[in-house]
């Protein structure tokens, strides 16, 4: 319809105009086609095929057809249908085009030209050419003085990849921006943007964020409510409320710094994370995504249900969805207190520790050192290493007993069954409490039953009496040692004033202890004793007694102070005298063993706390 009404409008026009072939000519009037006149409001017509020219009483009319070019100043219009008031202000229809100073090409539909001001005003399909530059939109107001165009029915500006749609928008050559607003969509190839108002630095390749804006960038969900973007390094500083969201992550902070090449987001001013686990805070999260980790810097702490984690630096890798820490570190739960140089998380949700391990069991008190071990969710080892061995502390009612070890192991029970923890040792067991002290090969603490078993070839030196079995088990009461069982082939060796040694023997021996020494003992099976008798410090004899079962009661200087057998009791006494090898009376399995028992040295290298 549009193409048939021009048709009728130039069938008209020629019927009424005079012409002659290459020469314009409007009725009884030529129009003015002085290239050299200094007049900038008026339109000067370089060219157009039909022209006429019409005089009114307060206005001049000249209509042009086909091929029309209009110029006033440094503004060509070219169209094929235009209408011209008093040569100052003009209408133009069909293929509008204005060019201003070589810069800016405005292709439109029509529009309506006020000379005076040197506003534009174009319809249709409208297209703003600067550069690299198309903006398209059906109404566009273009100030040919200011160089500015503005759009209020809606607009997409596109340059190279970068596309951005708006409800209306204010471009400004000579500044080299455009602001846009109302429902205002950016995308390329890696983001998209979603804001009611932006700034867009166009020679810059920069977007100025002014208000609550939504990034979509590579899988991740960023809000924030102000900010600088630099397209083209892929450089954002982000800021007011600041939010992301990527897979189960959640981040929030006062500033955000995305380094887009670099895949790094740097998150500052009270930084707060979120995950499927638990949350996090410190001074700076740092986000590596081309690395596949995350940082939290500097006071780092990250709580779960169960636990609490601090360090100077907490990583999380998220291929293998574990954790690491840089400095000293603190894992803190209802249960356990870990202090340890480097935790990192392993297999099956295991946790590994390393330097100067301290783990605190807070029900029990137990503390145990050591420089290299790993955690469980219900196991705990700590575990020889260069620095030596693991030690473990156990606070009791009179000291503390002190335990070292190649390995130390903590077990828990189940949560429901609410069962404290159990502690055992492996090889080259040695430990310490107040007077008595201990060396086996294995040992284990079952906490729930308040029982301490070494087996391993164990011994122990309680005052300056030896205890020696197949098996020892010692049993708590309040956290004090209230019985000492030896089980097979145990042995019970005291050394006198003299350096000889009384001895007791059999298949179990049970000993009672009051005030931290053994004020009775009770021998079954193959029960047999070998005592020396000694008045006013001179030997008076060898007592050898066997029975099936022998009990003893000790005075407060450990001497025998009664004696009872049953089962057959037999009894010998061997006179003293100087030249006896007392030795040959010692009984079977006598086994001194002093240079095993452990010295305070050994447990020098941790500080009790």
């Amino acid at each position: 319809m549009e193409k048939l009404h021009s048709l009728v409008i130039l069938l008209v026009f020629i019927c009424c105009a005079y012409h002659a072939q290459g020469q314009l000519t409007t009725g009884d009037t030529t129009f003015s086609q002085d290239s050299t006149s200094t007049d900038t409001t008026s339109f000067i017509v370089t060219k157009a095929d039909i022209g006429k020219h019409r005089s009114y009483e307060t206005f001049e009319l000249d209509t042009l057809i086909g091929n029309v070019v209009l110029t006033q100043d440094s503004l060509v219009m070219y169209c094929d249908l235009a209408e011209v008031r008093d040569r100052i202000n003009a209408k133009a229809y069909y293929n509008v085009v204005i060019i201003h100073q070589d810069t800016i090409q405005i292709f439109a539909d029509s529009l309506i030209y006020d000379g005076r001001d040197k506003v534009a005003e174009l319809f249709g399909e409208v297209i703003l050419q600067d550069g690299d530059r198309r903006l398209y939109t059906d109404r566009l107001l273009y100030d040919v003085d200011e160089k500015t165009a503005t759009y209020n029915t809606g607009g997409t500006l596109i340059q190279g990849i970068d596309t951005i749609i708006s409800k209306s928008g204010y471009y400004e050559q000579r500044r080299r921006q455009v602001t846009l607003h109302g429902n205002v969509w950016y995308r390329d190839t890696s983001r998209t943007m979603l804001t009611d108002s932006i700034l867009y630095l166009y020679d810059q390749d920069q977007l100025n964020i002014l208000v609550p804006t939504n990034i979509n960038q590579d899988s991740i969900e960023i809000y924030c409510e102000s900010g600088i973007y630099r397209l083209k390094d892929d450089r954002g500083i982000l800021s007011g409320n600041v939010q992301v969201k990527s897979n189960e992550q959640f981040i929030s902070s006062g500033l955000l710094d995305i380094k887009g090449e670099e895949g790094i987001y740097s998150f500052f001013f009270d930084p707060y994370l979120e995950d499927g686990d638990g949350t996090a805070t410190g001074d700076t999260i740092r986000y590596f995504k081309n690395d596949g980790y995350l940082d939290i810097i500097s006071r780092a702490v990250y709580r779960s249900s169960t636990e609490v984690l601090k360090a100077p630096l907490i990583r999380y890798i998220e291929a293998t969805e574990r954790y690491e820490t840089l400095g000293r570190a603190i894992v803190d739960t209802d249960d356990n207190y870990v202090e340890a140089d480097n935790i990192a998380s392993g297999d099956k949700g295991s946790t590994r520790l390393k330097g100067n391990i301290k783990l605190v069991d807070k029900e029990s008190g137990i503390t145990i050192f050591g420089d290299d071990g790993i955690k469980g969710d219900t196991e705990m080892k700590v575990y020889n290493s260069v620095y030596g061995q693991p030690m473990l502390l156990y606070p009791m009612s009179s000291d503390t007993l002190l335990l070292k070890a190649d390995s130390l192991y903590s077990i828990e029970a189940s949560e429901e069954d609410s069962i404290p923890p159990s502690f055992s040792a492996q090889n080259t067991v040695r430990w310490k409490n107040g007077e008595t002290s201990g060396a086996s090969r294995d040992f284990i603490f079952d906490q729930q039953d308040s029982i301490i078993t070494m087996t391993g070839d164990p011994v122990i030196w309680s005052d300056k009496t030896q205890l020696s079995a197949a098996v020892i088990q010692i049993y708590l009461r309040n956290n004090e040692v209230y019985k000492i069982t030896l089980i097979d082939n145990a042995f019970i060796i005291s050394p006198d004033e003299n350096d000889n040694y009384n001895q007791i023997k059999g298949a179990t021996i049970h000993n009672y202890i009051k005030d931290q020494r053994i004020h009775r003992s009770v021998v079954e099976g193959n029960a047999e004793i070998h005592y020396l008798i000694l008045q006013e410090e001179e030997y008076r004899g060898i007592n050898l007694s066997k029975s099936q079962t022998i009990s003893l009661t000790f005075g407060e200087d450990n001497d025998i102070s009664r004696v009872t057998m049953d089962g057959q009791p037999e009894s010998s006494l061997y006179e003293y005298e100087e030249t006896m090898d007392i030795t040959s009376f010692y009984l079977d399995g006598f086994r001194w063993r002093i240079e095993e028992r452990p010295t305070e040295t050994i447990f020098a290298q941790y500080t009790i706390q």
